[in-house]
């Protein structure tokens, strides 16, 4: 998958749009998606177009990162503003994300759904 990923920049997002819909039509139909990995070679492999594609389903939580969901979570337990002004940024690296907050400390976005949000805002303004 990963070679695949690598060699392949041609279209490369009407594949990934494609299996997206392919996936909600299976949500749709109450039956699992059996080997998504295989379902996006075939799809790269083919050239699969999107159907009826919608961009609101790019905000779906089961299509973002832990990091996005925690990022929009924080807006709505600190508030927009206090939010804004205290992370800088969602970053990922070698395969984990971290929020960067405005403070310059960072943190692993999984230790921050651990703690509460009490401590993370105290973490991020210390």
């Amino acid at each position: 998958m990963q070679d695949i990923l690598k060699v392949c920049c041609f279209g490369l997002e009407d594949a990934l749009k494609a299996v997206i819909a392919y996936w909600i039509w299976l949500q749709q139909q109450e039956k699992p998606m059996e080997y998504p990995s295989a379902v996006l070679i075939r799809a790269l492999n083919e050239q699969w177009k999107p159907i009826n594609w919608r961009d609101e389903w790019l905000s779906l939580p089961q299509l973002q990162s832990q990091g996005q969901r925690w990022y929009e979570s924080a807006a709505k337990i600190w508030g927009y503003d206090l939010r804004n002004q205290t992370v800088a940024n969602i970053a990922y690296d070698r395969g984990k994300e971290y929020i960067v907050f405005t403070n310059s400390k960072e943190l692993l976005v999984e230790t921050a759904w651990r703690w509460e949000w009490e401590r993370v805002l105290n973490y991020a303004t210390t």
